[in-house]
């Protein structure tokens, strides 16, 4: 039977990065955008289909990838894209997709694919909200509260089914680790000698100088809780 794979992360936290990789690894992802965006030189690795259908989707619930609706309920057209959106990958062994708002859309994507393996990434709040506010004009404070709520429900999917979480830690040789370890304990290979190890790059990260400590004591939980799943020094993740 063929595998798929989903990288689930808010965005700004690496989930590019970390989907390049699988992707140079062997997991098959289709036409994505692989260029073009001054924020991610080498390109998002997300399907064009998925980012209007999923904000289509959002927008339909009275919501927006930043003002996630509290309930979503598919529509027929949704249905048909998605159905058609698995269909033209699901011949090849191995495929994959990443697009951030799947974290808010997870009740669909287990609905119809039961068999998705996941693969999570964060990123430290402050970090991620001083991108957003950089990109998007997004306050700060909105941005943290906006982190908390995409990593609970990383956090929820993981209870369900435990998978491998990956931080996008500024220390890139902690980066690079995660990512190695990240497709050993999916059963793909990692090239030491180019290809995958060059697709993170940490020259093209911005790395702001921002507080890494005071975070609102719930956002804080949320971020340890995180940090302690993660695979990418300890190997608290099981091997295959």
């Amino acid at each position: 039977m063929n595998r798929c794979l989903s990288v689930l992360g808010m965005h700004r936290s690496g989930t590019s990065a970390l989907m390049g990789t699988l992707r140079d690894a062997g997991v098959y992802l289709g036409e994505v955008f692989d260029n073009g965006f001054p924020l991610n030189p080498k390109g998002l690795q997300e399907p064009r289909s998925l980012i209007y259908m999923h904000e289509d989707l959002l927008n339909k619930n009275g919501g927006s990838w930043k003002n996630p609706p509290s309930k979503i309920i598919w529509g027929d057209l949704h249905l048909a894209i998605r159905k058609l959106f698995i269909e033209s990958r699901n011949t090849h062994s191995i495929w994959g997709f990443k697009e951030p708002r799947t974290l808010l859309l997870l009740d669909g994507w287990n609905e119809a694919l039961p068999q998705l393996e996941y693969v999570g990434i964060f990123r430290h709040p402050f970090e991620v909200a001083h991108s957003l506010h950089k990109r998007n004009a997004l306050n700060i404070v909105d941005g943290l509260e906006l982190w908390n709520l995409y990593n609970l429900k990383l956090l929820s999917q993981y209870e369900a089914k435990a998978f491998p979480i990956l931080e996008f830690h500024q220390d890139s040789n902690q980066v690079r680790k995660g990512l190695e370890h990240v497709c050993h304990i999916l059963g793909l290979e990692y090239s030491a000698d180019g290809g995958n190890e060059n697709f993170f790059d940490p020259n093209m990260r911005t790395i702001n100088e921002t507080q890494t400590d005071n975070l609102p004591s719930h956002i804080q939980h949320t971020y340890t809780r995180l940090r302690y799943l993660s695979c990418n020094s300890d190997n608290r993740y099981p091997e295959i």
